[in-house]
């Protein structure tokens, strides 16, 4: 199992490097900005395992509902385990 979260992690990696924005046409995004949305995208498709999430997660340069729902669905999922944590007092 290890090694499959080894290439997961690597895959993500090498998206990460590859992909500039002029590749899925964005202008006018600046290079943080577009590296904090891709990455929010790979995490997505990464807890997620969705075939083509990457993809529709990119759309609209970042703009589209997929994009939206997936940043909705990941900070959903902090929330719950924020909820079960106890107090220290």
């Amino acid at each position: 199992m290890s090694k499959l979260h080894f290439l997961i992690l690597l895959s993500v990696i090498v998206s990460v490097f590859c992909i500039e924005p002029q590749d899925i046409g964005c202008t006018g995004i600046s290079t943080a900005e577009f590296e904090e949305k891709d990455a929010t995208c790979s995490k997505c498709e990464e807890d997620y395992s969705g075939n083509g999430m990457i993809d529709r997660c990119r759309s609209d340069c970042y703009s589209g509902p997929f994009f939206k729902s997936c940043v909705e669905l990941l900070n959903k999922g902090y929330d719950e385990k924020d909820e079960n944590v106890k107090p220290e007092w």
